[in-house]
């Protein structure tokens, strides 16, 4: 199934959403409503689409996952498609682009933590964001102080 961007809402191609007048546009508003570009991403492909979904909503929190493999490896990246879907009962989401380490682990083990990432951590965050393989700990290879979990196994960042 193929999707369309109209500005910031995605709409299925095969079965579109019934449009909705427009009510009048005053002053700058009006000159919103001509202002208007389609993205289909079957025309950009994949990775212009990405780049242009990312710079849609900004500034992106960035979730830092920690996660711990099944076989006991500790996992630490970031994502970048993370927000909050509920708070009673309290849900956060993120997205992984692709089957990574973290998709898989928290699949495994159904355990993961989401620590902030301050703007002075900026570097670390980056680093482990890197091709690591599956059996290398980001917080070692990075040289990030962990600390363990209230309730679940993975550790949070220090």
């Amino acid at each position: 199934m193929s999707s369309m961007l109209h500005l910031v809402s995605c709409r299925s191609v095969t079965n579109p959403i019934p449009t909705i007048p427009a009510r009048p546009a005053f002053g700058n508003a009006a000159k919103l409503n001509t202002m208007r570009t389609d993205f289909d991403p079957a025309e950009m492909g994949g990775r212009s689409f990405y780049r242009l979904l990312t710079s849609v909503v900004v500034p992106r929190p960035i979730a830092w996952v920690s996660s711990v493999s099944a076989a006991g490896v500790e996992n630490l990246a970031p994502h970048s498609f993370f927000t909050i879907a509920s708070v009673n009962p309290p849900v956060v989401s993120f997205t992984s682009v692709g089957e990574k380490d973290s998709l898989r682990n928290i699949r495994e083990t159904g355990e993961f933590v989401i620590s902030l990432t301050p703007e002075d951590m900026f570097e670390a965050v980056n680093a482990t964001g890197t091709g690591f393989a599956a059996e290398v700990s980001e917080f070692d290879a990075a040289g990030i102080a962990a600390e363990p979990s209230a309730t679940v196994r993975p550790p949070r960042v220090a």
